[in-house]
């Protein structure tokens, strides 16, 4: 049967004489706020009412280990779970394509194929969701009979409409307005569905409204979608953690503190100092700090640690024991690790001419969101003579 496909060039040149440079889409996929109107096309009255229930903010895909997926869908808001108007059952799915064998009618088959692969939480009448899996069966190769995966509207096995039947009950919860689903990559999806390649490809999250897993869904949003390498295995539910510190008048700025070396430099004035720890939903106890004083927050999902008095050049690892993650359930400790080094701009774990040349090239410019932000040592708000000067003062300071 007819199929429809869309192509979009990201880079190079153009048809029309251009060239094009767009950033490839990546995990995780951010999606725009207020676009999950029900109904989307209206004649004369126009689009419905944006659903927050159905909204994508975020979707997420990581390997917690070698053989489970986790798919976290980010909603604007899940305080309420009802479906749209005229639908029984709101659902939140989150589909992909893996190299695979095809099937006859639920029966495995050895040709190669590139088959579709789904996650989904599902809310009967706004009560708490259930979770599933699956990849849909397809068409009888002798028969033609359907199978539940799709339905032929001409041709006698001629996929039309697909459909995400829950065939294969997942492990799933809810923190906050994130549903997070693992998945067993060996049979997660049924049996004899293996996922043969090392790419999941054109992740695409969706949502909308069903009666039944074979029914026309009433579309609300959906995702741009992004290709998915298997094998970076993300262990614990830590997402990032920097050192934040306050620009008079500018406000705040991040160092990024990567998990694994090179390890960020924390070059401003000290001698005390923020770390933020960002896991991926609302942690329940920050636990304990190995050095410094730890609380919750600023953001639901976040651990902050105070630090006072800490000497200048040296690496600093501080660790949070007993960190408590509901969903996906985690207790258990995170580190992060720091070099401190007031005035190397310049990131190259030593202090000398090429850090007091850097902050004057910049001298006069003012404090962005960018990396010159790293050149306002003192913290007051400008880059000037006075930060210049701070730098020199270090000058022969140095990272072990």
């Amino acid at each position: 049967g007819a199929h429809l496909f869309e192509e979009r060039q990201l880079t190079g040149p153009t048809a029309l004489g251009t060239t094009l440079s767009y950033a490839l889409p990546a995990n995780p996929m951010n999606d725009p706020t207020g676009d999950a109107q029900v109904p989307h096309y209206f004649p004369v009255t126009g689009p419905g009412a944006n659903q927050p229930q159905l909204d994508f903010t975020r979707v997420r895909v990581s390997q917690p280990n070698a053989n489970t997926l986790r798919f976290e869908m980010t909603l604007n808001n899940l305080s309420s779970l009802l479906p749209p108007s005229g639908k029984a059952n709101a659902f939140w799915i989150t589909r992909f394509q893996a190299q695979s064998v095809g099937d006859s009618n639920g029966t495995p088959g050895t040709e190669e194929a590139y088959r579709i692969f789904y996650v989904g939480a599902e809310s009967v009448g706004g009560q708490a969701p259930t979770f599933f899996a699956g990849s849909g069966n397809a068409a009888d190769a002798t028969t033609h009979s359907p199978g539940n995966g799709c339905l032929p509207t001409s041709a006698p096995g001629a996929c039309k409409i697909v459909f995400y039947p829950a065939e294969v009950t997942a492990a799933g919860c809810m923190a906050g307005n994130t549903f997070v689903i693992d998945v067993p990559l060996t049979n997660g999806f049924g049996m004899g569905r293996p996922i043969n390649g090392t790419i999941l490809y054109n992740v695409t999250a969706f949502s909308g409204g069903r009666n039944t897993a074979n029914d026309v869904y009433t579309d609300a949003d959906s995702t741009r979608s992004f290709d998915f390498p298997l094998g970076n295995i993300s262990t614990g539910p830590l997402l990032s953690v920097v050192s934040r510190k306050t620009h008079t008048g500018v406000g705040d700025f991040d160092i990024i503190l990567p998990n694994t070396p090179p390890f960020g430099i924390e070059c401003r004035t000290g001698p005390n100092y923020k770390l933020v720890f960002t896991f991926a939903n609302n942690v329940t106890s920050c636990g304990t700090a190995s050095t410094g004083s730890v609380t919750s927050g600023p953001k639901p999902n976040q651990c902050t640690v105070n630090l006072t008095n800490v000497p200048d050049g040296q690496y600093l690892t501080v660790t949070l024991n007993g960190v408590t993650v509901p969903c996906p359930a985690f207790s258990g400790s995170v580190s992060a690790t720091m070099g401190v080094l007031q005035g190397d701009t310049n990131k190259d774990t030593r202090v000398n001419v090429g850090d007091t040349n850097q902050t004057k090239s910049i001298s006069g410019q003012p404090i962005t969101d960018g990396e010159n932000f790293r050149s306002d040592v003192n913290l007051d708000g400008r880059i000037n003579v006075g930060d210049t000067n701070f730098v020199k003062a270090h000058s022969g300071s140095s990272l072990p």
